[in-house]
């Protein structure tokens, strides 16, 4: 979704934004972890871990077909990468990888496996939000919030306004993810951050507000 923003990258997006995410996330992830897992951090005798039974409980049952996806994974991967070199949209990549899935693992049933493996409820999900988005964009509601907001920083002072711009986006976008998904969030913001950029073009670059509402939304 944040390709939306021709400002930023894949890699800038990883570079900027998963620092501040470990800084954040990293200590307090691994106090819980030593909370649930006390047990085992403190106890002087440790299970055996049973690999035996493990692969009989979570088999393998085609490890042609995993190689294939694995490799196309880690191919995708690559490519998001490699974006600021070939300039191309991350989601053009993920489909190639999917066709690329699909054609090598089912060549000779490719409707069953679109049937069986494709999640469409989500595909289908994501298809409205964006139709809804729009719609909403159309209607002028976005423009609306947009505005207000505008009205709203521009009336703080002119060396504040930037600072307020990114206070409002980063925590009300953390709050908001941390309630609801962080996807859809993202998907409504981009066309008011987009608004805010073109009300006050002096005072709000783009791109600081477009790392804003990323790092925010992560945060979440």
């Amino acid at each position: 979704i944040g390709s939306s923003f021709d400002e930023i990258g894949f890699v800038d997006f990883i570079i900027h934004v998963l620092p501040n995410i470990f800084i954040f996330c990293v200590p307090i992830s691994l106090a819980l972890v030593c909370y649930i897992y006390r047990y085992y951090l403190t106890t002087t005798k440790m299970r055996v871990l049973d690999t035996e039974r493990l692969k009989k409980t979570y088999p393998i049952y085609d490890q042609p077909r995993l190689m294939i996806a694995g490799t196309t994974t880690s191919f995708i991967i690559l490519m998001f990468f490699l974006h600021p070199i070939h300039h191309k949209d991350t989601a053009w990549i993920a489909l190639l990888g999917a066709f690329i899935t699909i054609s090598f693992t089912n060549p000779h049933d490719v409707q069953e496996a679109l049937r069986s493996h494709v999640e469409w409820d989500t595909l289908l999900f994501f298809a409205g939000l964006f139709v809804l988005v729009e719609v909403c964009a159309a209607m002028g509601l976005l423009r609306l919030i947009g505005n207000g907001l505008a009205k709203y920083i521009e009336s703080q002072d002119p060396d504040n306004q930037l600072s307020v711009a990114i206070s409002l986006l980063v925590w009300v976008s953390a709050i908001t993810s941390a309630f609801l998904d962080n996807i859809p969030y993202t998907a409504t913001m981009i066309p008011i951050v987009e608004i805010l950029a073109d009300e006050l073009p002096d005072t709000l670059p783009i791109t600081t507000l477009a790392w804003a509402l990323s790092l925010g939304a992560c945060l979440g």
